[in-house]
């Protein structure tokens, strides 16, 4: 896709946050038919995915190109940092690595901490789900 708005994906549709964006996807088409894109990324499913996930991202946008980015969790936006491309909005649904760390890998902690701070520099706009879920992510930075 060239111009108009792409949105990136990790989740399949029918879970909460793939549900989401192919809501999202549907309201775009509706409003800009030929402008809008859904480009899913297909993670493979192990206990490294989430961590790897910016990766896949990066590796399977290859040299496609929009007006506007918008990746539907952190690590998809992760992706799009690392190929550099602008202007990039994120949804952030929720701040449970922050909220139960003890629930994940010390390693994936540390990556998560570093991927939100160059997220917080990089992107362009931050959207978040409900007031609750902003108010935890400015609790932490």
């Amino acid at each position: 896709m060239d111009g108009g708005i792409m949105l990136v994906s990790r989740f399949n549709p029918g879970i909460g946050i793939g549900t989401y964006t192919q809501s999202l996807h549907a309201a775009l088409c509706r409003h800009r038919p030929s402008g809008t894109a859904l480009f899913q990324v297909k993670v493979p499913k192990h206990r490294t995915s989430e961590v790897l996930a910016p990766l896949w991202v990066w590796w399977y946008l290859g040299g496609r190109r929009s007006d506007l980015y918008h990746a539907d969790y952190t690590d998809s936006a992760l992706g799009l940092v690392l190929k550099r491309r602008h202007p990039l909005v994120v949804t952030v649904h929720d701040d449970i690595p922050f909220r139960y760390p003890s629930d994940r890998h010390p390693l994936w902690r540390l990556a998560y901490k570093l991927g939100f701070m160059l997220l917080k520099r990089r992107c362009d706009a931050v959207i978040t789900v409900s007031k609750h879920s902003k108010r935890d992510l400015l609790q932490h930075g």
